[in-house]
Protein backbone atom coordinates (compact mmCIF):
# COMPACT_ATOMS: atom_id res chain seq x y z
CA UNK A 1 0.00 0.00 0.00
CA UNK A 2 1.86 3.70 -0.72
CA UNK A 3 0.99 5.97 1.13
CA UNK A 4 0.22 8.43 -1.28
CA UNK A 5 1.08 7.57 -4.76
CA UNK A 6 3.54 9.78 -6.78
CA UNK A 7 3.23 12.78 -4.08
CA UNK A 8 6.19 12.65 -1.55
CA UNK A 9 5.04 11.26 1.75
CA UNK A 10 6.11 14.45 4.41
CA UNK A 11 3.76 13.11 7.31
CA UNK A 12 3.54 15.56 10.53
CA UNK A 13 2.24 13.14 13.35
CA UNK A 14 1.28 15.13 16.52
CA UNK A 15 1.56 12.69 19.78
CA UNK A 16 3.99 10.93 18.38
CA UNK A 17 6.15 9.92 20.98
CA UNK A 18 3.85 7.01 22.02
CA UNK A 19 1.07 4.80 21.67
CA UNK A 20 -1.27 5.08 18.85
CA UNK A 21 0.61 8.01 17.44
CA UNK A 22 4.05 5.91 17.52
CA UNK A 23 3.45 3.18 15.87
CA UNK A 24 1.87 5.00 13.28
CA UNK A 25 4.55 6.54 12.43
CA UNK A 26 6.70 3.30 12.48
CA UNK A 27 4.32 1.88 9.81
CA UNK A 28 4.53 4.90 7.77
CA UNK A 29 8.02 4.97 8.07
CA UNK A 30 7.88 1.15 7.13
CA UNK A 31 6.29 2.81 3.72
CA UNK A 32 9.04 4.70 3.15
CA UNK A 33 7.65 8.11 4.34
CA UNK A 34 9.48 11.41 5.55
CA UNK A 35 8.36 11.31 9.56
CA UNK A 36 8.13 15.01 11.64
CA UNK A 37 7.01 13.88 14.80
CA UNK A 38 6.36 15.91 18.38
CA UNK A 39 5.12 15.13 21.15
CA UNK A 40 5.34 17.25 24.40
CA UNK A 41 7.55 15.10 26.21
CA UNK A 42 11.25 15.06 25.32
CA UNK A 43 11.86 11.78 25.73
CA UNK A 44 9.55 10.59 24.21
CA UNK A 45 10.16 12.21 20.90
CA UNK A 46 14.04 11.39 21.07
CA UNK A 47 13.13 7.64 21.42
CA UNK A 48 10.11 7.51 18.95
CA UNK A 49 12.54 9.06 16.02
CA UNK A 50 15.98 7.02 16.98
CA UNK A 51 13.61 3.80 16.52
CA UNK A 52 12.16 5.23 13.49
CA UNK A 53 15.67 5.94 12.14
CA UNK A 54 16.87 2.52 13.86
CA UNK A 55 14.37 0.63 11.31
CA UNK A 56 15.70 1.99 8.63
CA UNK A 57 13.25 5.38 8.07
CA UNK A 58 13.73 9.15 7.95
CA UNK A 59 12.46 11.25 10.74
CA UNK A 60 12.99 14.52 12.36
CA UNK A 61 11.56 15.23 16.21
CA UNK A 62 10.31 18.66 17.75
CA UNK A 63 9.11 18.75 20.96
CA UNK A 64 6.10 20.89 21.60
CA UNK A 65 3.06 22.01 22.91
CA UNK A 66 0.79 20.42 20.26
CA UNK A 67 -2.45 22.78 21.71
CA UNK A 68 -0.38 25.84 21.08
CA UNK A 69 -0.46 27.58 17.59
CA UNK A 70 2.81 28.89 17.43
CA UNK A 71 4.08 25.57 18.68
CA UNK A 72 2.39 24.62 16.29
CA UNK A 73 3.71 26.29 13.47
CA UNK A 74 7.13 25.57 14.33
CA UNK A 75 6.44 21.97 13.88
CA UNK A 76 4.82 22.43 10.42
CA UNK A 77 8.66 24.78 9.44
CA UNK A 78 10.28 21.94 10.84
CA UNK A 79 8.93 19.86 8.68
CA UNK A 80 8.88 22.52 5.44
CA UNK A 81 12.37 22.57 6.10
CA UNK A 82 13.56 19.38 6.04
CA UNK A 83 11.38 17.34 3.77
CA UNK A 84 9.30 19.99 2.20
CA UNK A 85 5.08 20.73 2.75
CA UNK A 86 2.89 18.40 4.42
CA UNK A 87 1.16 15.60 2.57
CA UNK A 88 -0.38 13.74 5.94
CA UNK A 89 -1.46 15.54 9.28
CA UNK A 90 -2.40 13.09 12.03
CA UNK A 91 -3.56 14.40 14.82
CA UNK A 92 -2.71 11.93 17.57
CA UNK A 93 -2.32 14.69 20.70
CA UNK A 94 -4.45 13.72 23.77
CA UNK A 95 -5.31 13.78 27.33
CA UNK A 96 -7.32 11.19 29.74
CA UNK A 97 -8.50 12.00 32.66
CA UNK A 98 -11.39 10.55 35.15
CA UNK A 99 -13.49 13.06 36.68
CA UNK A 100 -17.26 12.95 37.53
CA UNK A 101 -19.08 15.88 35.89
CA UNK A 102 -20.27 17.26 39.20
CA UNK A 103 -16.66 17.02 40.86
CA UNK A 104 -14.67 18.59 37.66
CA UNK A 105 -13.18 21.75 37.13
CA UNK A 106 -12.96 24.67 35.38
CA UNK A 107 -9.37 23.88 35.16
CA UNK A 108 -10.01 20.39 34.16
CA UNK A 109 -12.59 21.23 31.16
CA UNK A 110 -10.40 23.82 29.85
CA UNK A 111 -7.45 21.52 29.59
CA UNK A 112 -8.91 18.80 28.29
CA UNK A 113 -10.13 20.84 25.54
CA UNK A 114 -7.18 22.77 25.24
CA UNK A 115 -5.48 19.52 24.62
CA UNK A 116 -7.72 17.18 22.62
CA UNK A 117 -9.54 19.51 20.37
CA UNK A 118 -6.59 22.63 20.18
CA UNK A 119 -4.47 20.60 19.00
CA UNK A 120 -6.40 19.53 16.11
CA UNK A 121 -7.33 22.98 15.25
CA UNK A 122 -3.98 24.95 15.45
CA UNK A 123 -2.76 22.20 13.44
CA UNK A 124 -5.37 22.43 10.76
CA UNK A 125 -4.95 25.84 10.75
CA UNK A 126 -0.87 25.47 9.86
CA UNK A 127 -1.09 22.69 7.52
CA UNK A 128 -4.00 23.44 5.62
CA UNK A 129 -3.23 26.05 3.51
CA UNK A 130 0.08 24.41 2.63
CA UNK A 131 -2.44 21.80 1.81
CA UNK A 132 -4.26 24.32 -0.51
CA UNK A 133 -1.34 25.57 -2.32
CA UNK A 134 -0.20 21.61 -3.32
CA UNK A 135 -3.88 20.87 -4.27
CA UNK A 136 -3.04 17.58 -2.34
CA UNK A 137 -3.60 16.94 1.32
CA UNK A 138 -4.77 14.33 4.14
CA UNK A 139 -5.66 14.63 7.55
CA UNK A 140 -6.96 12.25 9.71
CA UNK A 141 -7.88 13.03 13.71
CA UNK A 142 -7.97 10.34 16.74
CA UNK A 143 -11.83 10.84 17.86
CA UNK A 144 -12.92 8.13 20.25
CA UNK A 145 -15.88 6.02 20.65
CA UNK A 146 -16.76 7.90 24.07
CA UNK A 147 -17.08 11.11 21.38
CA UNK A 148 -19.88 8.99 20.10
CA UNK A 149 -21.36 7.17 22.81
CA UNK A 150 -20.48 9.37 25.80
CA UNK A 151 -18.48 7.82 28.44
CA UNK A 152 -19.06 7.70 32.34
CA UNK A 153 -16.61 10.03 34.63
CA UNK A 154 -15.11 11.80 31.34
CA UNK A 155 -17.62 14.20 29.76
CA UNK A 156 -14.97 16.30 29.21
CA UNK A 157 -13.06 13.74 26.74
CA UNK A 158 -16.35 13.11 25.15
CA UNK A 159 -17.37 16.26 24.56
CA UNK A 160 -13.63 17.12 23.01
CA UNK A 161 -13.77 13.80 20.64
CA UNK A 162 -17.36 14.31 19.77
CA UNK A 163 -16.01 18.09 18.71
CA UNK A 164 -13.16 16.25 16.64
CA UNK A 165 -16.02 14.74 14.48
CA UNK A 166 -17.78 17.74 13.64
CA UNK A 167 -14.50 19.37 12.72
CA UNK A 168 -13.64 16.71 10.78
CA UNK A 169 -17.21 16.57 8.60
CA UNK A 170 -16.76 21.00 7.94
CA UNK A 171 -13.50 20.12 6.61
CA UNK A 172 -14.35 17.69 4.20
CA UNK A 173 -16.95 19.38 2.88
CA UNK A 174 -14.96 22.63 2.56
CA UNK A 175 -11.22 20.75 1.42
CA UNK A 176 -12.66 18.57 -0.96
CA UNK A 177 -12.11 21.12 -3.92
CA UNK A 178 -8.45 20.90 -3.37
CA UNK A 179 -8.35 17.26 -3.45
CA UNK A 180 -7.61 16.79 0.61
CA UNK A 181 -9.45 14.08 1.95
CA UNK A 182 -10.62 14.78 6.40
CA UNK A 183 -11.54 12.30 8.64
CA UNK A 184 -11.39 10.83 12.10
CA UNK A 185 -10.77 7.51 13.43
CA UNK A 186 -12.96 6.54 17.40
CA UNK A 187 -10.69 3.90 18.63
CA UNK A 188 -11.88 2.16 21.68
CA UNK A 189 -9.87 0.58 24.11
CA UNK A 190 -6.72 -0.04 22.89
CA UNK A 191 -3.51 -1.26 24.65
CA UNK A 192 -1.59 1.97 25.55
CA UNK A 193 0.02 3.81 28.27
CA UNK A 194 -3.29 6.38 28.66
CA UNK A 195 -5.51 3.38 29.45
CA UNK A 196 -2.88 0.85 31.21
CA UNK A 197 -4.13 2.67 34.26
CA UNK A 198 -7.74 1.23 34.03
CA UNK A 199 -8.44 -1.21 37.02
CA UNK A 200 -9.01 -4.46 36.59
CA UNK A 201 -12.37 -4.71 37.13
CA UNK A 202 -12.68 -2.05 35.35
CA UNK A 203 -11.22 -3.32 32.36
CA UNK A 204 -13.29 -6.69 33.13
CA UNK A 205 -16.48 -4.35 32.84
CA UNK A 206 -15.27 -3.40 29.24
CA UNK A 207 -14.26 -6.58 27.47
CA UNK A 208 -17.60 -7.65 27.93
CA UNK A 209 -18.86 -4.83 25.92
CA UNK A 210 -16.42 -5.85 23.04
CA UNK A 211 -18.03 -8.40 20.50
CA UNK A 212 -14.52 -9.64 19.65
CA UNK A 213 -13.34 -10.38 23.61
CA UNK A 214 -10.48 -8.15 23.77
CA UNK A 215 -8.61 -4.60 23.31
CA UNK A 216 -7.20 -3.35 20.50
CA UNK A 217 -3.63 -2.96 19.54
CA UNK A 218 -2.14 0.53 18.44
CA UNK A 219 -1.21 -0.95 15.52
CA UNK A 220 -4.70 -2.25 14.58
CA UNK A 221 -5.21 1.35 14.87
CA UNK A 222 -2.25 2.45 12.79
CA UNK A 223 -3.10 0.56 9.96
CA UNK A 224 -6.22 2.19 9.53
CA UNK A 225 -4.68 5.61 9.29
CA UNK A 226 -2.33 4.22 6.61
CA UNK A 227 -5.23 3.05 4.75
CA UNK A 228 -7.31 6.57 4.76
CA UNK A 229 -3.97 8.26 4.31
CA UNK A 230 -2.96 5.67 1.19
CA UNK A 231 -4.40 6.23 -2.24
CA UNK A 232 -6.60 3.25 -1.87
CA UNK A 233 -9.06 5.54 0.14
CA UNK A 234 -9.03 8.53 -2.83
CA UNK A 235 -12.81 8.28 -2.75
CA UNK A 236 -13.53 8.85 0.87
CA UNK A 237 -13.69 11.91 2.95
CA UNK A 238 -15.68 13.04 5.90
CA UNK A 239 -15.37 9.67 7.65
CA UNK A 240 -15.44 8.51 11.08
CA UNK A 241 -13.82 4.78 11.48
CA UNK A 242 -15.24 3.13 14.84
CA UNK A 243 -12.00 0.58 15.55
CA UNK A 244 -13.59 -0.67 18.73
CA UNK A 245 -13.51 -4.96 18.52
CA UNK A 246 -17.70 -4.23 17.33
CA UNK A 247 -18.48 -2.48 20.92
CA UNK A 248 -20.04 0.12 18.40
CA UNK A 249 -21.50 -1.21 15.49
CA UNK A 250 -23.32 1.65 12.63
CA UNK A 251 -25.35 0.40 9.39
Amino acid sequence: MTTTGSKKNNIIITGGGGGIGKQTALRFASEGANLCITDINEELVKSAVEEIKASGGRAVGVTADASERKEAARVVKCCVDTFGSPTVLVNSAGIYKDRYFAEMTDDEWDETMRVNLGSVYAFCRECVGLMIEEKYGRIISLSSQAGISGSIEHSHYAASKAAIIGLTCSLARELAQYNINVHCIAPGIINTNMTAGNSPERRERFLRQIPLGRFGTPDEVAGIICFLASEDANYMTGQTINVTGGWLMHS
